[in-house]
């Protein structure tokens, strides 16, 4: 059999989803011939197919030294890499690709999701370097976690499976204790005229909860008061350390995004009190 014939063969072999006996067949072409570039191209998608994409990544970068312009191999190259976890590697494939072919919509499409997971890894990796640092104790340590939890916040906004998320609950934890044990409260300048008094009191009524730890109460006025009034992202931050400790995480995400949403210079790590007579 030819060489011609023995490639029609692994393409057939491909079509009827025969990864192994595919696999067998581009391997003998590339033994015999290195610079069977088409058949390192096939090789590549019979690792891939058969999920071991360091092998893809090897066999595609033999192709790319034959033919250093094929932008569907720069593709799936990108695609290996980043099935490997080499963001950064495989969002250099796909730029590749779209400079040799512009309209390479998967591409396109891939490297934004590319950059949108390097950018949720570095917001995370930031909160990691923050929460290391944050072995201090006082103003410091409270500064280290203000920044880690909004980098962690950035992160999973960006990506929800972010691994952030699993740190999330300790940095809340240690935020309200250091409200409720330690006192972290600050008054908000905010002149409550007769309108808001009603809303007032009932937020009032839930710090007072928070500080006793009631959540299920805590909740319950807090949701009375943003029937009020829901524009005050200290109320929504209070909002958020309640829905985490009644286990509703998701919850808690989607208030501490609406507390930064409304305020980007909130403190994070102290709770916001109203001056009601």
């Amino acid at each position: 059999m030819t060489a011609h014939e023995l490639f029609r063969e692994g393409l057939a072999a491909l079509e009827q989803a025969e990864f192994e006996q595919a696999e067998a067949i581009f391997g003998e072409l590339v033994t015999a011939d290195e610079t069977n570039a088409e058949a390192w191209y096939q090789l590549a998608i019979c690792y891939l197919e058969s999920r071991r994409p360091d092998l893809a990544v090897e066999a595609l970068r033999r192709d790319l030294a034959l033919r250093p312009d094929g932008a569907e191999t720069h593709y799936l190259l990108g695609t290996a890499l980043g099935s490997l976890g080499r963001l950064d590697e495989a969002a250099a494939s796909y730029r590749r690709a779209l400079e040799i072919n512009p309209a390479h919509h998967k591409a396109e499409e891939f490297l934004i999701r590319a950059e949108s997971l390097i950018a949720s890894r570095e917001h995370f990796r930031r909160a990691l370097r923050l929460l290391n640092s944050a072995t201090a104790i006082g103003s410091t340590k409270r500064q280290a976690l203000n920044e880690a939890l909004r980098e962690m916040i950035h992160s999973i906004n960006i990506f929800p499976n972010s691994p952030a998320r699993e740190h999330l609950g300790a940095v809340l934890t240690q935020i309200a204790g250091g409200i409720i044990s330690e006192g972290n409260q600050h008054t908000v300048p905010l002149a409550i005229t007769e309108e808001m008094r009603l809303w007032a009191e009932r937020y009032e009524r839930a710090c007072g909860f928070v500080m006793r730890r009631d959540w299920l109460s805590a909740l319950a006025a807090l949701r009375e008061a943003l029937l009020f009034r829901d524009q005050d992202a200290f109320v929504h931050h209070a909002f958020a350390l309640t829905l985490f400790h009644i286990d509703d995480l998701n919850g808690a995400i989607e208030e501490l995004t609406r507390a930064l949403d409304l305020d980007d210079r909130l403190d994070l790590t102290s709770l916001g009190r109203l001056a009601v007579n």
